[in-house]
């Protein structure tokens, strides 16, 4: 494994993308700094500089129906990282490691592509580390390793943490796939609880039921059960 950390970059992601044919198989570019860091659906992610931020290249043994899963096992490789300093941390689909109802990290999982050929993925992760305060737009939302637990970690041990054990589980992802599931399904922050979600640019409303084996969620809503492999997703308090 292959870690190289930079002080400043645009994002994380988009250096993997501009260089990936010269970068190794489960290469890791890490930053203090991104001054145009990407969340989900073209969210901007805030950089306070407290933050670990870093993607992964992977580029061997790439399955097209095992991308829509990643999100799941990248999720299970965070969670059960951080769960013995936070047991109340939980998965949200499809992306997101929750802490009441507050985000901890994002994912953010892109495809290197070009005639229906997937030449790479990239794996980006934000965790909220060492902030101790976050901006008035976003502090009844987001929190951090120190304010869950008023202590510190190593940054570089916990991206080698992470980047390992997701090395050693994309291994056997064709074998448990059962295994993702079952634990996002575990840990998970939306499951019996009603949502709002958009479908056909429709916001609808109704009760997060299931996740697929193809990492798909299942709501229930007043008339009927819908598929969603993606989107925003929001609990209805």
């Amino acid at each position: 494994m292959k870690i190289t950390q930079f002080e400043v970059l645009d994002s994380t992601n988009s250096y993997i993308k501009r260089n990936y044919e010269k970068l190794d198989h489960f290469e890791v570019i890490s930053t203090n700094h991104q001054t145009e860091g990407k969340g989900r659906l073209g969210r901007i992610w805030l950089d306070d500089g407290d933050s670990l931020l870093f993607s992964i290249l992977i580029k061997n043994d790439i399955k097209m129906e095992n991308i829509s899963q990643l999100p799941l096992v990248v999720a299970m490789v965070i969670h059960e990282t951080l769960y013995p300093y936070i047991p109340d941390l939980l998965i949200k689909w499809p992306n997101d490691l929750v802490v009441h109802d507050k985000k901890l990290c994002g994912i953010l999982i892109e495809s290197i592509s070009s005639h229906q050929e997937i030449h790479a993925v990239v794996v980006g992760i934000g965790i909220n580390l060492s902030t101790q305060s976050f901006p008035e737009s976003i502090k009844e939302t987001a929190t951090s390793f120190f304010l869950e637990t008023n202590q510190s970690i190593c940054s570089s041990l916990l991206i080698k943490d992470i980047t390992s054990k997701l090395e050693q589980e994309l291994k056997y992802l064709n074998q448990n796939k059962s295994q993702f599931v079952s634990y996002s399904k575990k840990y998970s922050f939306l499951l019996g609880k009603k949502i709002s979600f958009i479908k056909d640019s429709k916001i609808m409303h109704g009760i997060a039921q299931d996740i697929k084996a193809n990492g798909n969620l299942l709501v229930k809503t007043s008339h009927e059960v819908i598929e969603i492999s993606t989107g925003e997703v929001h609990l209805i308090k």
